[in-house]
């Protein structure tokens, strides 16, 4: 370090030497060149900053993309996966009509329908639903209802009302909704498959 102070110094007498010389003009030269060789230096890190930091910002936006895609991905492969379990539109008239009597045939059970089926479409689905009364006891609603809760296919139990039968002893009139919900369009339908 004392070498680099005591070579500064010796730089700084022979600029005086020459400035009290009277050959200042010699100077300009060098000076001008140091000046604008500083300048390019210095504008060329400042672009490299710039360029770095720009390059940084987009890697940047590179892996917050990267992110969303892979949330997007996750979410299209679930809602892929659960598809499967909801019954295509096209048979929105006659599906749960037919899961209903299903159910109530495997349960030896008796029922009337209350009135017909209804539609209430939301953005993505459309639910259908129907009403209906039977008697039974308590043991036989209960089973009923965990054969349509626990469905392969997606049907559910919306609405339950019970009342006991004074005429039955152990018997009950129940009065429940079933529904179900059609996808308006499929995502494996848009790749040209199908839900068979």
């Amino acid at each position: 370090m004392s070498k680099f102070i005591n070579s500064f110094k010796d730089g700084l007498q022979d600029i005086k030497f020459v400035i009290g010389d009277g050959k200042a003009v010699m100077l300009a030269r060098p000076v001008v060149a140091a000046v604008i060789l500083c300048f390019v230096i210095y504008s060329y890190t400042s672009v490299g900053k710039r360029e770095i930091s720009k390059q940084r910002s987009e890697i940047s936006a590179l892996r917050a993309q990267k992110e969303k895609m892979s949330g997007y991905q996750a979410n299209k492969d679930r809602i892929l996966q659960l598809e499967k379990f909801f019954p295509d539109i096209k048979d929105k008239n006659e599906w749960l009509v037919t899961q209903i009597i299903e159910n109530f045939e495997n349960n030896g059970l008796r029922y009337n329908f209350t009135g017909s089926q209804t539609e209430e479409p939301t953005e993505n689905m459309l639910v259908t639903s129907m009403g209906l009364n039977f008697k039974t006891h308590y043991a036989g609603a209960v089973k009923l209802i965990m054969d349509f809760e626990n469905s392969r296919n997606y049907t559910k139990v919306q609405e339950f009302i019970f009342a006991k039968d004074d005429r039955e002893v152990g018997a009950n009139m129940y009065s429940m909704k079933i529904s179900s919900a059609f996808p308006k369009e499929r995502s494996d339908a848009k790749k040209g498959g199908g839900n068979q």
